[in-house]
């Protein structure tokens, strides 16, 4: 794909007649901040205020770093407190907050607040983050699996092979899009891979059908909107209720043989809101997933190998 630029204007709405102009170059991920309410040295800036040298855009999976500080009328000095995603890093010492932002973390917004104090006076900074991915790739870099969110879906101290991997070609199922097929003995212990709440349970049918569409599934939704798919329950194997919150590594269901499948196996995908609907946004909503648990060698993107045994460890 090719880059094209455009230019942005960022007003001060503080003083409209202020205008900060930057043109950004855009690729396929593109990172950028929209800044609201800045305070800036003026005439009268009053007695504690931001002064700011932000980065507004970053390409996807470069690192960005964005510097800030707040001065005091007074000369006192100033304190501060942070809030931001778990995925970017405050360097106190430096006044920068760092990140290098992955697929995963992309068509998202993103709250940083920053609030700073004099003893005396106190300001707060919001900023509006935004993510922006142009277009679906399956060529992306899954991350560092020690700090992955997800445990592997089965018991502690049992393993499993990928019969079918992420991003397949050709024939086969997980064409274009993020997906494991973990094989499971019927009737294995499944378990969250990572804590939410239960949105979507189904159950019913029976094992063996091999109808498209009649797989029995339990949809975990996550604390950041994500969710998560377990696929190919056996019948009256699922072990939650809608509604009900669940913890890493609790029980969810027993495995199965439902639906399009001809043995007995786990289809785990997650994605980046449960109303994904069908395809083609399933494939487009699919995010990059590892398991900071599993024991196995990776590919080089980080992603589990179709064809690789991975055995969970210890949580």
């Amino acid at each position: 794909m090719s880059n094209g630029s455009q230019a942005y204007t960022l007003k001060d709405t503080n003083s409209p007649s202020q205008v900060i102009r930057q043109t950004l170059i855009f690729s396929s991920i593109t990172l950028f901040f929209l800044l609201t309410n800045l305070k800036c040295a003026k005439d009268d800036p009053g007695p504690l205020f931001f002064r700011f040298s932000p980065v507004l855009f970053v390409d996807y999976n470069q690192e960005f770093e964005y510097e800030y500080t707040a001065v005091s009328s007074s000369g006192k000095p100033v304190t501060y407190q942070v809030e931001l995603p778990d995925w970017m890093i405050h360097d106190e010492a430096s006044l920068k907050i760092k990140g290098t932002p992955l697929y995963q973390h992309s068509n998202r917004d993103y709250k940083i607040s920053i609030t700073a104090t004099d003893g005396e006076n106190i300001i707060t900074q919001n900023f509006s983050l935004e993510v922006v991915r142009a277009e679906f790739t399956c060529d992306v870099n899954f991350g560092e699996p020690s700090k992955s969110p997800y445990a592997l879906p089965f018991d502690v101290g049992t393993s499993s092979r990928i019969i079918q991997g992420y991003c397949r070609s050709g024939t086969g199922g997980h064409i274009g899009y993020f997906a494991y097929d973990f094989a499971l003995n019927m009737f294995d212990t499944l378990r969250a891979a990572r804590s939410g709440v239960v949105m979507f349970v189904q159950e019913s049918f029976v094992d063996g059908n091999k109808v498209p569409g009649q797989e029995n599934f339990v949809i975990v939704e996550h604390d950041d909107k994500t969710a998560a798919r377990y696929v190919h329950m056996t019948k009256n194997g699922v072990l939650v209720d809608v509604g009900q919150r669940v913890t890493q590594g609790q029980p969810i269901g027993l495995n199965g043989l439902t639906g399009a499948t001809t043995s007995p196996h786990l289809h785990f995908d997650v994605f980046r809101s449960r109303n994904f609907g069908g395809f083609p946004a399933l494939r487009a909503q699919s995010l990059p997933v590892n398991f900071s648990n599993a024991q196995g060698t990776l590919d080089q993107r980080n992603g589990l190998r179709e064809g690789s045994t991975y055995s969970a460890l210890p949580l």
